[in-house]
Formats: structure tokens, sequence, C-alpha cells
């Protein structure tokens, strides 16, 4: 679903960080995203997203304009440690370049 919210209504973000997300629409927003940083994290061994819907995802919002840094963890749809750790680093380097 926050895929879906910063996919039609850029201006309600600052960014976004999607854990195991998948694209939302059958056919990409035509809405810009430009220069949104967005996080995505995904499992290579999700049992509940098609293959490469991260991949998939992440070029379509590049496509539209956003930053995007992609991340495929070798785990399943559970969030682990390693996906709040990259989170974590992610929204800490978003703060360090707004302070500068």
């Amino acid at each position: 679903m926050a895929a879906a919210l910063i996919s039609m209504y850029p201006v309600l973000a600052a960014g976004a960080v999607l854990l195991r997300p998948f694209s939302p629409f059958a056919t990409p927003a035509r809405t810009r995203l430009p220069g949104i940083p967005v996080l995505i994290i995904d499992g290579s061994k999700d049992d509940r997203r098609m293959p490469d819907d991260g991949h998939r995802l992440a070029a379509q919002m590049s496509e539209a304009g956003a930053v995007v840094t992609h991340h495929q963890l070798a785990t399943g749809h559970m969030i682990t440690e390693a996906d709040c750790a990259l989170a974590r680093e992610w929204l800490e380097a978003r703060r360090r370049t707004s302070e500068a």
C-alpha cells in the first residue's frame, strides 16, 4: 500500500522504505517521482511475492524519477534484523544529507 501511495500521491511523503513490496498496479502509474528517495528491500526466498517483484518495482520507480536503493536479501517474507539494519543505515544517510 505504501508503494501505491507514493506512486499516486508523491507530495504526501518525503520518501519511502518498502519492505517485501510488489508493484501495486498492472500498469505503472504515470506520476513523476522527481528525486524522491525510496528504499526497497525484498527477499529472494519470499513465497508470498512473485520472483523479481522488487526489481520490477525498483525499475518502475527509477523510471519515474525516484532515487531508488534496492536490496535483495536471502530470506523469505518475514522482516529480519538485516532489514532493520539496512533501513536504519538508509534513514541515517537521509538525515545526514538533509542536515548538510
